[in-house]
């Protein structure tokens, strides 16, 4: 099992991810916002990481940039989230480093499914 740093605005959402994740023996963490998930990641190496496309304070697009910019992040498998239109996200997510791209909504056991692949 692992750590995973859960990234989205709602916090319904990281509240479900989180008893989720550990229900099924991860460790969760959770960051409401861009800058909040940037100074997570200083603080502790997550083994994987799901993030929201659309974030209150940057996108979520930045944000992977940005966190594959600093050498400890650059191996961290990176999954993101979207209600958007899945084709046009996916590809731009894929390109700014992320791992995988979920289209919302989506079944926790889908969702399991992809984290566990990466962890």
């Amino acid at each position: 099992m692992g750590t995973i740093l859960f990234i989205d605005d709602n916090l319904d959402t990281l509240v479900l991810y989180q008893k989720a994740a550990t229900i099924v023996g991860h460790k969760a963490i959770i960051a409401a916002s861009g800058e909040e998930a940037l100074t997570t990641v200083i603080d502790i190496l997550p083994d994987l990481i799901v993030l929201d496309l659309n974030l209150p304070d940057m996108s979520g697009l930045t944000l992977i940039e940005q966190m594959r910019a600093k050498e400890s992040m650059r191996d961290v498998p990176i999954i993101m989230l979207s209600a958007s239109y899945p084709g046009e996200a996916a590809d731009k997510a894929i390109s700014s480093g992320a791992n995988a791209f979920l289209s919302k909504p989506i079944s926790l056991e889908a969702f399991f499914a992809v984290i566990d692949k990466y962890l």
